[in-house]
C-alpha cells in the first residue's frame, strides 16, 4: 500500500499508467536505416559493376582488370573498417545540425 497526493492508501498493483505514447518510435529509425542500408548497398553494387569498364579505360590490361576489380572493391572495406570510430570526431560541425533538424522534423 501507498499513500497518495490526497492522503488515502492506495494498492499500488490497482494502480495502472497509461501507456507513454513516444514521438520518436523506434520503427521509424529502423526503417531509415533499412533505407539508407539498401541505398549503400546499391551504390557499392554499382561501383563494382562499373570498376572493370573504368579500369579499361585506363589502360590496365585485359587479364588484370578482375584482379584489380577485387583489390578496389575490398580495399573500401578495409580502409572504412578501421575508420569507423573517428567519423564521430571527423564530422562537420554544419552535418550535425543537418542531422538535428532532421532528427526534429521527424518528430
Amino acid at each position: 500500500m501507498t499513500a497518495s497526493a490526497s492522503g488515502q492508501a492506495v494498492d499500488a498493483a490497482s494502480v495502472t499508467e497509461a501507456p507513454a505514447h513516444h514521438r520518436n518510435d523506434w520503427r521509424v529509425l529502423l526503417v531509415l536505416f533499412i533505407i539508407a542500408g539498401i541505398v549503400e548497398s546499391q551504390a557499392f553494387g554499382h561501383l563494382s559493376a562499373f570498376t572493370p569498364i573504368y579500369l579499361d579505360t585506363l589502360g590496365v590490361p585485359p587479364e588484370q582488370i578482375s584482379t584489380w576489380t577485387g583489390v578496389l572493391s575490398s580495399l573500401a572495406f578495409v580502409l572504412g573498417l578501421p575508420l569507423l570510430p573517428f567519423w564521430g570526431v571527423w564530422r562537420p560541425p554544419l552535418a550535425i545540425r543537418a542531422v538535428r533538424n532532421l532528427a526534429a522534423a521527424l518528430s
